[in-house]
């Protein structure tokens, strides 16, 4: 047990020290340098030889990337879309003459991307959304249900202004052009009832 009376003289003190200096000095060389490193890094000065093309090409292939995914997308949505279409379809064209004022139809989805144009015509009571997708069915109400409500929409008591807005607003819709003929904004009546047969035609068959 060392002499609690016994002091070590200067020499002796940093002689048995010495190891523990060493590692000290090391440890503060260290963090002298790691302390470089990140003032070298903050400062901005650091420079990879060819780092601006390697990440305008990683840009390029990630563009490329969401194109080839956004493609793979819609060609999905339109596959299951035509499916969707093909079942209701199906199940239109066979309600038959007896029930087909009483017997709604399957509503059809939309098929073509886009719209017409951006803002739809404003039709009360029915909440349509800004813009539909692929697949997208149209809202409750807009599309006549069954051949009943075809004939009363076509009907000369018909409010001719709110006839043009509904018709325009399901041609926005489904943006097809096999639904005719297109409507201008003030389409005449027979022109309304010409769009409502093919509507039906389209939705049956």
């Amino acid at each position: 047990m060392a002499n609690p009376s016994h002091f070590p003289a200067i020499g002796e003190l940093f002689a048995g020290d010495v190891p523990n200096r060493h590692r000290v000095n090391d440890g503060v060389a260290n963090l002298d340098y790691g302390e470089a490193i990140v003032r070298h890094h903050r400062s901005g000065v650091v420079t990879i030889p060819g780092i601006n093309q390697q990440l305008t090409n990683i840009q390029q292939t990630l563009v490329k990337m969401n194109n080839q995914l956004d493609r793979i997308g819609t060609h999905l949505a339109t596959k299951n879309a035509r499916a969707a279409l093909a079942a209701a379809k199906d199940f239109n064209s066979k309600i038959t003459a007896r029930t087909r004022d009483v017997v709604d139809y399957l509503r059809i989805p939309k098929l073509v991307a886009g719209h017409p144009i951006v803002e739809p015509p404003h039709i009360p009571n029915i909440n349509m959304q800004p813009a539909y997708l692929i697949g997208d069915l149209p809202p409750e109400n807009l599309v006549p249900r069954n051949d009943a409500a075809f004939t009363a929409l076509k009907s000369q008591r018909q409010n001719l202004t709110k006839l043009r807005t509904r018709v325009r607003r399901i041609q926005w819709f489904y943006n097809d052009p096999l639904l005719e003929p297109a409507l201008n904004d003030n389409p005449s009546r027979d022109d309304c009832r010409v769009f409502l047969d093919t509507l039906l035609k389209y939705i049956k068959s």
